[in-house]
């Protein structure tokens, strides 16, 4: 029989993976605005890139992790986003964006 058995248990698998590469992905560059916690998440992440200090009473985890991107992605870390809805500019959002939903794809 060999691996035949296996057979159900992978295309379940590489179902559940597609599906959440789908849903995770699709479109993921719209809005061009910040929404959320990108406010946050964002800012902070250009904090860390420029070495301006700040307080977070949060774990740095997330935010490095968003740093990281940012900075993969080109951001020089002096823009600011103060409220939702303004417009990213030349900023990397698609890259944080990502990250955040490779995150989700590993946890499945």
């Amino acid at each position: 029989m060999g691996n035949a058995g296996n057979t159900p248990w992978r295309i379940g698998f590489w179902t559940i993976i597609g599906a959440a590469l789908l849903t995770r992905l699709w479109n993921i560059s719209d809005p061009p605005r910040v929404m959320f916690d990108e406010v946050y998440y964002a800012t902070m992440a250009n904090f860390y890139i420029s070495g301006t200090p700040f307080v977070d009473t949060h774990p740095p985890v997330a935010r490095l992790i968003f740093a990281l991107a940012a900075f993969a992605g080109g951001s020089d870390g002096t823009a600011t986003f103060p409220t939702p809805g303004m417009p990213y500019g030349s900023f990397p959002y698609i890259w944080l964006r990502a990250a955040s939903s490779i995150a989700g794809i590993i946890s499945i």
